[in-house]
């Protein structure tokens, strides 16, 4: 049984002055597809929530976090993740989210006695 492990950037395309990007982690296996977000320390999944200490640029990014939430909570984003290849990206048209592939791995886990 092989997980795929997919590195990826999370690119905004609404907010000129802004363009908010994160760094991503998608993890798929016969059984679960998750995504997490590198916080600076770890993969989490509350490395999408950040805090700026402008009001309003932590409205644009709470924005550009909920439109990702759409496509994850449609579980789009496993399969056009899944389909691409290293330094491809897709656009999602409605959320104006690009995904960027930068890095696949099949990661073998080994099987314990």
């Amino acid at each position: 049984m092989v997980v795929h492990e997919i590195r990826c950037r999370i690119l905004d395309d609404i907010y000129e002055d802004d363009d908010f990007d994160i760094y991503s982690k998608i993890v798929l296996d016969h059984k679960q597809k998750n995504i997490f977000a590198w916080d600076g320390i770890e993969w989490n999944k509350d490395g999408f929530y950040r805090e700026y200490e402008n009001r309003n640029q932590q409205y644009d990014y709470d924005e550009f976090v909920e439109r990702i939430n759409k496509i994850i909570e449609s579980k789009i984003i496993y399969e056009v993740a899944n389909e691409l290849e290293e330094d491809q990206s897709y656009f999602f048209d409605n959320e104006r989210i690009y995904l960027y592939i930068e890095e696949r791995r099949n990661i073998y886990p080994t099987v314990e006695e």
